[in-house]
């Protein structure tokens, strides 16, 4: 995953692919708290709050229990530790992923934006938008806050660059 760059082309469902927007924390490889959920075919690692599709129903990596059904097959234990996290974001908004065995299809989104992401065309355009802009970022709320720096510096440059033509055009005459 951490070898993923925005452009690349992955699996986004069993039948269908999609490219990477972004692969936040690909370069800062933070640490921090993850579940892994192991199934008889595969196990996949995820943060807590992770969007990961249960019993076809989208929920937060912490929500899952043993006996959950992921796309692979029933959850028979869970792990927890901590390591690197990487998040490949990618414009469908999900993703087949996993550590070991057969893919599992999750959100490329933490749960708090995930749903909507999924859910709305219009929503997923306009984050994957301010993702582009922002790059690798940490987060998507540092992504999206670098995104609108970018966007609010672009704005202030180019008004201070017309104001300057118009004193010089204004000189000249």
């Amino acid at each position: 995953m951490s070898a993923l760059r925005a452009g690349d082309l992955v699996l986004d469902t069993s039948t269908s692919s999609s490219r990477i927007i972004v692969n936040q924390h690909a370069e800062t490889r933070r640490i921090t708290t993850k579940l892994t959920f192991h199934t008889a075919d595969s196990s996949i690692s995820m943060t807590p709050d992770h969007g990961v599709f249960v019993n076809g129903v989208l929920m937060a990596a912490s929500q899952v229990r043993v006996g959950a059904r992921l796309t692979t097959g029933a959850v028979v234990w869970i792990t927890k530790a901590e390591s690197a996290i990487i998040n490949p974001v990618t414009a469908s908004g999900t993703i087949l992923a996993c550590d070991t065995g057969a893919p599992i299809l999750a959100a490329s989104h933490p749960i708090w934006i995930a749903s909507i992401v999924v859910d709305s065309t219009v929503t997923r355009i306009l984050v994957n938008a301010a993702l582009l802009l922002a790059g690798e970022a940490e987060s998507i709320s540092s992504g999206v806050a670098s995104a609108v720096t970018r966007l609010t510096m672009s704005i202030v440059i180019g008004a201070t660059a017309a104001r300057a033509l118009r004193k010089r055009k204004a000189s000249s005459a």
